[in-house]
């Protein structure tokens, strides 16, 4: 039930509309990368309920998934293990992708670190993990700041508004930064969009950061529709 709250668990089985959810909108920003092939990054999968899609919508990538807990086994069957040896870092394929493993804690940098040897530079990260700034902080400097290919996309969910989350500060200081290091125009956009759920839950206040002019390309297609 990890990454399931109890206040939201009879929702699990409900059909959901056509709404875009946020898995929906970062596969539809990655195909405007020129690189055939993507590297994808989801920290924080709980029960791989929104890495599940993208293993399953993406063909001949390497994935890679990182979170506290060991994997959950009812997704864990739909996946063809490869090597299982290390517990801490478990290879599967899936859909023609190779998909990697890595059980850490967002706050230990060694864990970080040693993902990071893993899966090299990347293109796609998704950020769903400790909802905090420090969770936020660490994640940054451990490990995306070294991480992040020149064509890129991170996107975090649930930018919490609370004052007292510091997760606003963070994201603006992450922001800066890579914005200050990064060879290429970075651009940034708050969206609200449908989460797993989809429509019979709130919607979530996301954010990205991107090396796409991703402001643009969303509002091309919303003067489309």
């Amino acid at each position: 039930m990890y990454g399931i709250p109890e206040n939201v668990a009879h929702l699990v089985d409900r059909k959901i509309d056509a709404t875009p959810t946020y898995v929906d909108l970062m596969l539809f920003l990655q195909s405007f990368f020129f690189k055939p092939k993507i590297k994808y990054v989801e920290i924080g999968v709980s029960v791989l309920k929104s890495f599940y899609q993208v293993s399953s919508f993406l063909k001949e990538c390497d994935l890679y998934a990182f979170d506290i807990n060991p994997i959950n086994p009812t997704i864990e069957k739909k996946f063809t293990p490869v090597d299982l040896s290390n517990p801490k870092i478990k290879k599967y394929k899936h859909n023609s992708n190779n998909i990697t493993y890595f059980q850490g804690d967002v706050l230990n940098g060694e864990d970080l670190r040693e993902f990071q040897r893993q899966t090299g530079k990347v293109n796609v990260i998704f950020s769903d993990a400790l909802h905090t700034g420090e969770g936020l902080r660490s994640e940054y400097n451990h490990y995306i700041k070294d991480s992040l290919d020149d064509d890129f996309l991170l996107y975090y969910d649930d930018i919490s508004t609370h004052p007292t989350s510091g997760i606003r500060g963070a994201f603006s200081d992450i922001g800066a930064a890579i914005k200050k290091n990064s060879t290429k125009s970075v651009s940034y956009v708050a969206v609200h969009i449908n989460g797993w759920l989809g429509e019979h839950e709130h919607l979530h206040p996301t954010a990205l950061i991107s090396s796409l002019p991703a402001s643009d390309i969303l509002s091309t297609c919303l003067k489309r529709i």
